[in-house]
């Protein structure tokens, strides 16, 4: 593949993410490369853009899937004195930028697509970006 297929790819995924309210994923900025010195700011490359898109997208995966709610609420009983909180809340962007709670415990469980897209992030040359405790 090529810089321009990666563009493609980029713009695909950046309209996908602000479809589902994950602007600040898809936002340019967040994929500059700064000199110190001029503080001159260029874009990472198209390859390494996308695959920090999707690593930025598999984390806000993981914080809306059901099975890490249920591995935190583990780990705070098993810290606790008292059985802990039940559950957890995220607030959700909407169109206005008000953010609306959402509860974890009604939350899908996302295991399967967080699967296929770190293969697909180690299938683009991206696997030392995922680290192990990210997974």
């Amino acid at each position: 593949m090529d810089d321009e297929d990666y563009l493609k790819l980029i713009a695909v995924v950046t309209d996908e993410l602000r479809r589902f309210g994950l602007e600040d994923i898809a936002d340019p900025k967040n994929y500059l490369d700064v000199d110190i010195e001029s503080g001159d700011a260029t874009l990472f490359p198209p390859h390494r853009r996308l695959i920090s898109m999707l690593v930025a997208f598999n984390r806000a995966v993981k914080v809306r899937d059901r099975a890490m709610l249920d591995d935190a609420l583990k780990r705070i009983a098993r810290n606790t004195m008292n059985e802990g909180p039940r559950d957890a809340f995220y607030l959700m962007p909407t169109e206005t930028g008000e953010g609306r709670p959402v509860s974890l415990s009604e939350a899908p469980y996302l295991g399967e697509i967080r699967f296929r897209l770190e293969n697909l992030i180690i299938q683009l040359g991206g696997a030392d970006h995922l680290k192990l405790k990210d997974r």
